[in-house]
């Protein structure tokens, strides 16, 4: 296993300067030491089956900060039959090697950013099937990873409405994102609310299918859904009351009124007063004081207790009123 040649081109690589630094060392001690081993056991190969052995990569360290990565090809020397040593050749692979763990790398970290992820991803090839889907989608449409892959999207999607704005969108084959929201079904049959993103999904430059997001708003659709509830049954006990009541925003917009509000200042619907100004509705002689205790109001965050304004009631005149602010 002693070298006794190489030629200039192996000196150079290493950044050795004369033959003679080489010469007489074993071939295996210019391998990284993790190598050695493996590499001496494979040179044995050569002279237990006189055979060449197929390509295989080793590692250099040479000289100076110098460092090789090679694919070697090694083959028997054969004197009357017998292998009295071996031929290498040694292709420098190191730029390639290089790229290859560069490309290993963002591989893998680009495999597990779209595993890690909490939120559902899929993409849809050409054919309209799922080629990739993240640990997060199998787990929100109640499968497997393994036996997503190659299922058509709308196994997942139910409303007919829905999937035929996805295939119009893939078909017209722009690069604007779109969104929408539909239902998405759960292995166990039922339904979801889920907000959907799609977009181009393109590798290198060549386009290989969407993306898509999938986002649960099932809770959120509940929680609509029962704020409007709230809200509507809040309303309907602000009617009852027999006291005018108003909401409005920060610039004094009326936003809100109540039934009596309506008849306390002579009007006939809501819909006339919402988005009037109050100060419409209050007398000359109030104004400033209106104005004042509601700045205050806004300013402090305070309640107003009571206060005395007089305010117009279209169709009667001028009248006098308690208000209490929050």
């Amino acid at each position: 296993g002693t070298i006794t040649f190489v030629n200039q081109s192996f000196l150079s690589e290493l950044g050795y300067a004369e033959r003679q630094e080489v010469y007489g060392r074993y071939f295996w001690q210019l391998a990284q030491e993790k190598y050695r081993d493996g590499i001496e056991g494979t040179f044995r190969k050569v002279f237990e089956s006189r055979r060449p052995l197929d390509l295989f990569k080793l590692v250099m360290p040479g000289k100076e900060g110098k460092r090789m990565v090679g694919e070697a090809a090694v083959s028997p020397v054969l004197e009357n039959g017998v292998v009295t040593g071996t031929k290498t050749s040694i292709r420098n692979i190191t730029r390639r090697a290089e790229a290859e763990k560069e490309q290993d790398f963002q591989k893998d970290f680009l495999d597990s950013l779209l595993q890690q992820s909490p939120i559902a991803i899929a993409v849809v090839d050409k054919s309209r099937k799922l080629s990739v889907v993240n640990e997060a989608f199998a787990k929100y449409f109640g499968g497997e990873q393994e036996g997503t892959i190659g299922q058509a999207l709308d196994a997942y999607l139910s409303a007919p409405g829905l999937m035929s704005q996805i295939y119009d969108y893939m078909e017209k084959r722009t690069r604007e994102p779109l969104y929408l929201t539909g239902q998405r079904n759960r292995k166990d049959g039922s339904a979801r609310d889920v907000e959907i993103f799609v977009q181009p999904f393109f590798a290198g430059s060549i386009k290989y299918g969407h993306l898509f997001f999938f986002n649960d708003i099932s809770e959120q659709r509940k929680a609509e859904a029962e704020l409007v509830n709230t809200t509507t049954a809040h309303r309907a006990v602000l009617d009852t009351l027999q006291d005018a009541y108003f909401e409005a925003d920060a610039a004094g917009y009326l936003s809100y009124v109540n039934q009596p509000f309506v008849d306390a200042v002579g009007y006939t619907e809501k819909e006339e007063l919402i988005g009037t100004h109050f100060r419409h509705l209050v007398a000359r002689s109030s104004g400033i004081e209106f104005l004042r205790k509601f700045r205050q109001l806004h300013k402090t965050g305070k309640s107003i207790k009571t206060i005395e304004i007089r305010y117009w009631n279209r169709k009667k005149g001028e009248f006098v009123s308690e208000v209490v602010a929050s």
